[in-house]
């Protein structure tokens, strides 16, 4: 009988199987935040009227409001910021984990 005998990459093709991954990982992540801007800044405008110069107000001040969110809690992460955002809502009386899905995102691993 002969026994199942198991690949195992050398340290070499580790290390450059995980530069792929993570290669490919960041394209993907790269395209969801693009995603997610284009479905905000759309939701923006249909629903409270935005035009281009008000959408370009709000996407000029999101990333240097977040700096400054950091900056004041001492954030090191975008888990902190993330948690940081939620527990603001959350004082707000708005649980994001709560609410009802509306952003459909479907994945699958192939």
């Amino acid at each position: 009988m002969k026994s199942l005998q198991r690949f195992k990459p050398s340290k070499a093709e580790q290390k450059a199987l995980n530069r792929e991954i993570n290669r490919q990982l960041a394209q993907n992540v790269e395209g969801l935040k693009i995603n997610l801007l284009a479905l905000f800044l759309w939701q923006l405008h249909e629903q409270l009227g935005f035009g281009k110069n008000r959408l370009m107000q709000f996407y000029n001040g999101f990333k240097p409001a977040i700096d400054e969110l950091q900056q004041y809690y001492d954030l090191y992460t975008g888990e902190d910021t993330d948690y940081m955002c939620k527990r603001k809502l959350k004082d707000l009386g708005i649980d994001v984990e709560q609410l009802p899905e509306v952003l459909p995102m479907e994945y699958e691993v192939k």
